[in-house]
């Protein structure tokens, strides 16, 4: 499932963007966004594949380009260095600072048709890179984002509306998360769901003890349970990787 972030001070551009991709393909999630402010939230805390950036987001302000601000600070986050960014502008040369400095996939230049967006992120979706082995996401917990690096994720459980997260060093435990939205968050990452409350990283699994149904873990003493509706769902799982 792949993530893309708009970032348009132009309400009608957003919405015309937002639109072309859904229809490029409705699993796609997007993120559409006005301001410098709300696209570094966003990207924090999600995962994206693709930036598609306008560089001028005041056109009140002379020489404004939080565009390219923003695609400088996100380079500098190790997970969005291979990013593809498309860039939207209305400057005359933008390939000279936008390939160069900031490895740009690609550019629209103001007026664009849709068609032209579309091929261009077809083109980028073929050449997004894979999620790292080591990826972060953020949980809120009383106003506070907290970084969940998920290949320190040994198991989740939820128990009285509270997810406990255990990891390899602590347990972290966030109020109101259900394990569909950490499943949502961790997309892809190797998490196998072993009950209803459950979740395993299936890195960490030590043994599987199929008859008394609980699954054990490298480097802790912590064991879970298999459940009964949830058994064949998970063999299965784990045969295929």
């Amino acid at each position: 499932m792949k993530r893309i972030l708009i970032l348009e001070d132009n309400v009608k551009t957003l919405t015309s963007l937002e639109k072309m991709i859904r229809e490029i393909s409705p699993e796609i999630i997007t993120f559409p966004v006005q301001t410098y402010e709300e696209a570094c939230v966003c990207a924090v805390k999600q995962q994206i594949d693709i930036f598609i950036l306008d560089i001028i987001l005041n056109t009140k302000q002379p020489g404004d380009t939080s565009g390219l601000a923003f695609a400088r600070e996100m380079r500098n986050y190790k997970k969005y260095q291979l990013t593809p960014m498309i860039f939207i502008t209305v400057l005359a040369d933008p390939e000279l600072y936008a390939y160069r400095e900031l490895h740009s996939f690609g550019y629209l230049e103001k007026p664009f048709s849709m068609e032209e967006a579309r091929k261009l992120v077809i083109k980028a979706l073929e050449n997004t890179v894979p999620v790292e082995k080591e990826k972060t996401i953020w949980l809120r917990k009383d106003g506070i984002l907290f970084a969940v690096p998920l290949h320190k994720v040994i198991c989740v459980e939820t128990r009285n509306h509270i997810l406990s997260i255990y990891l390899q060093d602590e347990l972290l435990e966030i109020p109101y998360i259900t394990i569909k939205e950490f499943m949502s968050e961790a997309d892809g990452f190797g998490f196998f769901q072993c009950s209803r409350s459950t979740l395993v990283n299936k890195n960490y699994i030590k043994s599987v003890d199929m008859i008394n149904r609980y699954i054990s873990f490298r480097g802790t003493d912590k064991i879970v349970e298999v459940g009964l509706v949830y058994r064949k769902k998970f063999v299965r799982e784990m045969k295929n990787g």
